[in-house]
């Protein structure tokens, strides 16, 4: 159901957020970034790794010297 909408609603109507009112399908076919595709192994390698963090008072982590913000309900 998501997917129809998507098709028929979303990608193919011209969004006045876009540059030059265009539709969101144009905007991503324009882009010249190509997209990167990674090996099966690169994928499962990536979801190996772990850490345990904690979360301060105002519901933010630290990583690699960035704040990040996940929520009050993790504190």
């Amino acid at each position: 159901m998501v997917g129809v909408w998507l098709d028929e609603q979303y990608l193919h109507k011209p969004h006045s957020a876009l540059e030059k009112n265009i539709t969101p399908l144009e905007a991503y076919r324009s882009e010249g970034t190509p997209i990167r595709h990674v090996s099966a192994e690169e994928l499962a390698h990536a979801f190996l790794h772990s850490e345990t963090r904690k979360v301060n008072k105002a519901g933010c982590i630290s990583f690699q010297d960035e704040k990040y913000e996940v929520g009050i309900n993790f504190v």
